[in-house]
């Protein structure tokens, strides 16, 4: 990986891999994928440029968040010096450090693959007001 690449993608589902292909297919041999453990092997094979996260630990302790995080850190460090400065990412914001980070450092784009991410509601509210959300309703 001695290029400067000019684009980031940074998944954990396909369905977001999905939209940034179709976002940045030109762009492919550019860009520089970092991929969850999450993503099958058939498909991070067919992409040249990555990085695979893991993202499985056995137990949620303090002391392994915080391994998680030292480890993802140190794998980014190396793998974004051949990143170029004006660099555009496209990721997630929530639940880990990744997003922080090429949000801090890039352009940030976020690629988000549906409501399941985040708490709009109560939750017994939730299910009944989804659908009219959905539909173009409001939450309240």
């Amino acid at each position: 990986m001695n290029k400067q690449f000019t684009h980031i993608c940074y998944t954990q589902t396909i369905y977001s891999l999905f939209l940034f292909l179709l976002m940045e297919i030109e762009n492919k041999e550019q860009s520089l994928f970092i991929f969850s453990s999450n993503i099958p092997q058939k498909i991070t094979n067919r992409f040249k440029n990555k990085v695979i996260l893991d993202c499985k630990f056995k137990k949620k302790s303090k002391l392994n968040k915080y391994l998680k995080k030292w480890k993802t850190n140190k794998v980014l460090k190396t793998n974004l010096k051949n990143v170029s400065k004006n660099a555009k990412s496209y990721g997630y914001i929530f639940s880990d450090c990744i997003g922080n980070i090429l949000k801090d450092r890039y352009e940030f784009n976020i690629l988000e693959d549906g409501l399941a991410n985040y708490n709009l509601i109560g939750l017994k509210k939730y299910k009944k007001n989804i659908k009219e959300f959905l539909l173009g309703g409001s939450l309240n």
